[in-house]
């Protein structure tokens, strides 16, 4: 899979974390971004850090959700950006473009998916979340799953919070497919997921009401998540 990495040094705020950002797109087709460089406060070593929210439960206790998670093979790939980000500040330069990985290698892309107690929405019903896992290297957490009003899938990427130029509140996506081959292949892995959820809830009525429950208490419990 071709790799290809943004990497831009944060040069206006030097003395405050993150050192720098990242944004990741797989051959060209999928984009991640919102990873950042920092520093680990135990040992003074460079980490590539990845996207979570933070979210306030009721307690008024602090939590965090990982957003996007690596896998072990992504090891290697974080190594030569620390090593690029370390060129950068040597160099004192803001920016680098990373070309990693083989060149268009096919990737894989799985699903899961767990099915929640329905939600309402303007078009339609949001009625799980899904896990993406492509090619054993990134794994995108929190994807709402969506029937609409024709009752076909759908799906949301996750995203945040941010205020733009004009003071207006927008939302960014963690991650989104840049083409439309890439779109079709991440939403039939989803669609794929449903079935094979749908099929154990029926088969499995007493676990699925269990988990129904659970999902919704556990909703219940968080305020609504913030970056």
């Amino acid at each position: 899979m071709k790799i290809t990495v943004n990497l831009t040094r944060n040069t206006e705020w030097e003395d405050k974390k993150p050192y720098g950002y990242v944004a990741i797109y797989l051959n060209d087709e999928f984009y991640l971004n919102s990873f950042q460089i920092r520093k680990n406060l135990s040992n003074d070593n460079y980490f590539v850090s990845t996207p979570g929210k933070y979210y306030t439960d009721k307690e008024g206790v602090e939590k965090s959700k990982a957003v996007i998670e690596v896998q072990k093979s992504f090891k290697g790939v974080a190594d030569k950006i620390i090593e690029a980000y370390k060129e950068l500040e040597e160099k004192n330069e803001k920016t680098v473009k990373l070309n990693l990985g083989d060149e268009q290698k096919p990737y894989s892309v799985k699903a899961t998916t767990y099915l929640k107690p329905e939600v309402d929405i303007k078009n339609g019903k949001i009625i799980g979340k899904a896990k993406i896992n492509i090619d054993d290297m990134f794994t995108i957490n929190d994807v709402s799953v969506i029937r609409d009003k024709k009752q076909e899938i759908q799906i949301l990427y996750p995203s945040y919070p941010k205020t733009n130029e004009e003071g207006i509140k927008e939302f960014k996506e963690f991650c989104n497919p840049i083409t439309a081959d890439c779109r079709t292949k991440v939403l039939d892995a989803v669609k794929e997921s449903v079935v094979k959820a749908e099929e154990w809830q029926k088969n499995h009525p007493k676990e699925a009401a269990k988990e129904q429950t659970e999902s919704q208490e556990q909703n219940q419990s968080q305020d609504a998540p913030v970056q």
